[in-house]
């Protein structure tokens, strides 16, 4: 177990990809705009911004600004 505190933080900027597990799909393009209905639906229920996302056929990578005083 860690012993890692966390505290809340100014406004924090995360950077991270989320990998398909078959690497040859192509089901994040195919599926697109489902996508976009979920982000934009999260966007409304939870505090956070995102700055910058890219999507490939099987890898989103994507930068993130979490509020002022969030837990990380």
């Amino acid at each position: 177990m860690s012993n890692l505190i966390h505290t809340p933080q100014t406004a924090t900027k995360l950077f991270f990809t989320v990998r398909l597990l078959d690497r040859n799909s192509n089901l994040l393009v195919q599926q697109i705009e489902r996508l976009r209905v979920a982000t934009r639906k999260t966007l409304t229920s939870m505090p956070f911004e995102i700055d910058e996302i890219v999507v490939l056929p099987a890898v989103i990578h994507t930068i993130w600004t979490l509020p002022e005083g969030a837990l990380i």
